[in-house]
C-alpha cells in the first residue's frame, strides 16, 4: 500500500477548477439527485414547529419585515434566500421545499468538487452524491449540511495553495455564513484559522502574517451584510441583542443525553428500530474519533516537521467538522447529527476511496466492507427519518392528503384531522382582522391561517423570566388580541417542564382572561380555541 501521504487528495479541488466544463458537469449531476431527492418527499408531510416557523419567517419577509427585528428567528440569510424563490417556485410549504433545494443544490455542488479527484467515475460521483442526500433531513434544516460542505470546499481550496488571495476569499465566506447562522461564522472561522495554522508551519512569518490580514479583511467584508443590518435597520440591533438574552437564558436547545449505540434497544423493540438506534449511536462515536485521528496524525507530522503527510481533503474534513460537534452534541439527536455530519461522509469516501488502492486483495474487500457498511448504516439511521420511507412504511390508511398554505400535502390522518379541525374552528369564530396567538409551540398554523403573530416569539419551549412575560402580557393587552389557540404539547424534553411551567404568569393570564369555545382531539393531537372574556368577569392577571 502506498504510504499516508501519497498524491490522493493533496488538491481535492485542482481538477475541478481546471475547466469550467468539468465542473459543470459536476453541478449538473448535483442538480439531478437534489431535484429527485426534493420531488420525492416534496409534498409529504409537514412540521408545526420548526418548519412552520421557517415557512412564517419567509412568509414574513417576502411581506416586509425584517427577521431577528419583528419575529424571533435564525439569522436573516436563509429567509431572503427563500423568499428571494418564493416567486418562481410559490410561497407555500411545496415552494419553499424547491428554494431549500436550490441551497442544498449548491452545498452537494461543492461537496462533489471535494471529492472528484479520487472519484473519476459517474457512477462514483453519483452514489456519493446520493449518499450525502440521505443526510439531508430534515429538510428544513439543511442549509446546516449545505454550509458544511461549502466550509470543507473552502478548506481544500486554502490547503491547496494558502495565499493571502484565497484566505481573503475564505475569510469573506466565513463572514458571510454568519449571515445565515452566526454559529456558522464562529465554527468556520475558527477552522480557517486552524488552517492557516497548519499551512504556515515552516513559513516565513512575514508570509503567515500576511494571510492574517487578508482573512482578517475578508471577514469583515464578508459580515458587511449583517453590520448594515445592524446599522441601518432601525430596532435590528435591539432584535439581536433581544436574542442573544433568549439564548443566553436557555433558549438555544432543548438537551437530550447523547444515543451511544451500547444503549440501543429496550423491551418489546423491533429489529428496524434497534437497528435504527445502533446505526445512529455508532456515528456519535465515529465522528469525534475519526477526526480526533487526524488532527493527531496531522499533529505528529508537525511535531516531526513533515506537516503535509496528511492528504488535504483529511485535514480539511477535520479541521471543519470538529467544531461542528459543539452543535451536534448540543442536542444530540438524529436531526442535529445529521446537520454536522457532512465534514464526516467526506472523509469517510476519502478513506474507502484510499483503501481500495491499496496493493494488496485484502484493501479491496477491507474498502468494500468499509463502504458497503456506511450505506447501510446511514439508510438505517437517516434514511429511516427520509420522509419517503415514512410513507413507503405507513399502514395502509394512515395517510391522507390535506390542504396547507393552498398546497395538497399528504399526511397522518391525526396531523390532517387536527389541522383541519382548526381551520374549521377558526373560520367559524373569527373574522379576517380578529388576532389570535398560538402556544406553545405550533408556529406553522400561523401562515395556514394567514394571521401574524402578535408576539415577538412564535413559540414558547423554554423558561421565561417573570418581567418578560409581564412584557408579553402588556402586548396582548396593547394589541388587544382577542384569541389563543392552545395545543398540545409533544416536543421530547428532558426536563419534563411543560407551557404551565416555563411561563407561569402568562399561563394564568390566559387562563382568567379566556375561555374555550371549541376544541378538538385528532389521535394523539389535542387543541383548544380560545376567546377572550369580557372584562367585568375577567379576574387575575
Amino acid at each position: 500500500m502506498q504510504p499516508v501521504g501519497f498524491d490522493l487528495g493533496r488538491s481535492p479541488v485542482k481538477d475541478a477548477t481546471r475547466t469550467v466544463r468539468e465542473g459543470l458537469v459536476l453541478c449538473g449531476i448535483s442538480a439531478v439527485i437534489v431535484a429527485c431527492f426534493v420531488w420525492a418527499q416534496h409534498d409529504l408531510f409537514f412540521n408545526l414547529l420548526d418548519e412552520g416557523s421557517l415557512w412564517y419567517g419567509v412568509w414574513r419577509t417576502g411581506a416586509g419585515e425584517v427577521p431577528i427585528k419583528d419575529f424571533l428567528s435564525y439569522d436573516p440569510g436563509r429567509y431572503y434566500f427563500c423568499a428571494a424563490l418564493t416567486g418562481l417556485f410559490g410561497d407555500g410549504p411545496m415552494g419553499l421545499r424547491w428554494a431549500a433545494g436550490v441551497f442544498q443544490w449548491l452545498g452537494l455542488s461543492c461537496g462533489m468538487l471535494v471529492l472528484k479527484p479520487m472519484l473519476s467515475s459517474r457512477l462514483a460521483q453519483a452514489g456519493a452524491a446520493c449518499l450525502i442526500m440521505i443526510w439531508m433531513i430534515p429538510w428544513y434544516k439543511t442549509f446546516e449540511q449545505s454550509i458544511v460542505l461549502m466550509a470543507v470546499y473552502g478548506a481544500c481550496l486554502l490547503l491547496e495553495r494558502p495565499s493571502g488571495a484565497r484566505f481573503f476569499w475564505g475569510g469573506c465566506f466565513a463572514g458571510l455564513a454568519a449571515f445565515f447562522g452566526q454559529n456558522h461564522g464562529a465554527y468556520i472561522g475558527l477552522s480557517y484559522l486552524t488552517v492557516m495554522f497548519l499551512a504556515g508551519i515552516g513559513a516565513e512569518f512575514r508570509a503567515v502574517l500576511h494571510r492574517f490580514g487578508a482573512f482578517t479583511a475578508g471577514v469583515l467584508t464578508g459580515l458587511l451584510p449583517l453590520a448594515g443590518m445592524l446599522v441601518g435597520v432601525d430596532g435590528f440591533l435591539e432584535g439581536c441583542l433581544r436574542r442573544f438574552e433568549f439564548i443566553a437564558s436557555g433558549g438555544a436547545n432543548l438537551y437530550l443525553e447523547v444515543p451511544w449505540p451500547w444503549r440501543a434497544g429496550g423491551p418489546g423493540m423491533d429489529g428496524i428500530r434497534f437497528l435504527h438506534e445502533l446505526c445512529t449511536g455508532l456515528f456519535f462515536v465515529l465522528l469525534p474519533l475519526s477526526y480526533a485521528a487526524v488532527l493527531i496524525g496531522a499533529a505528529v507530522g508537525a511535531i516531526r516537521k513533515r506537516p503535509r503527510t496528511l492528504p488535504d481533503l483529511a485535514v480539511a474534513c477535520a479541521v471543519v467538522g470538529l467544531p461542528y460537534l459543539h452543535h451536534v452534541f448540543g442536542r444530540a439527536d438524529l436531526p442535529h447529527l445529521a446537520q454536522g455530519i457532512p465534514a464526516f461522509l467526506l472523509l469517510a469516501v476519502f478513506a474507502v476511496r484510499w483503501l481500495a488502492r491499496g496493493g494488496r486483495a485484502w484493501h479491496g474487500v477491507a474498502a468494500f466492507a468499509a463502504g458497503a457498511g456506511l450505506v447501510c448504516a446511514s439508510c438505517f439511521s437517516a434514511g429511516l427519518a427520509n420522509p419517503a420511507y415514512k410513507r413507503f412504511s405507513a399502514p395502509p390508511g394512515a395517510l391522507v392528503k390535506t390542504e396547507i398554505g393552498g398546497d395538497a400535502l399528504v399526511v397522518y390522518g391525526a396531523e390532517a384531522l387536527t389541522i383541519d379541525g382548526v381551520k374549521d374552528a377558526v373560520a367559524r369564530h373569527l373574522d379576517r382582522e380578529d388576532r389570535i396567538l398560538v402556544v406553545p409551540y405550533w408556529p406553522g398554523f400561523y401562515p395556514i391561517l394567514e394571521k401574524t403573530s402578535p408576539l415577538w416569539e412564535l413559540y414558547f419551549l423554554f423558561p421565561d423570566s417573570e418581567e418578560r412575560q409581564l412584557e408579553k402580557i402588556a402586548a396582548l393587552e396593547e394589541k388587544k388580541v382577542g384569541w389563543v389557540f392552545m395545543g398540545e404539547e409533544v416536543v421530547l424534553r428532558a426536563d419534563g417542564l411543560s407551557f404551565r411551567d416555563t411561563h407561569p404568569l402568562l399561563w394564568e393570564y390566559i387562563e382568567n382572561h379566556f375561555t374555550a369555545v371549541s376544541q378538538g382531539k385528532g389521535g394523539v393531537f389535542g387543541w383548544m380555541l380560545m376567546k377572550r372574556v369580557p372584562l367585568p368577569l375577567a379576574g387575575g392577571l
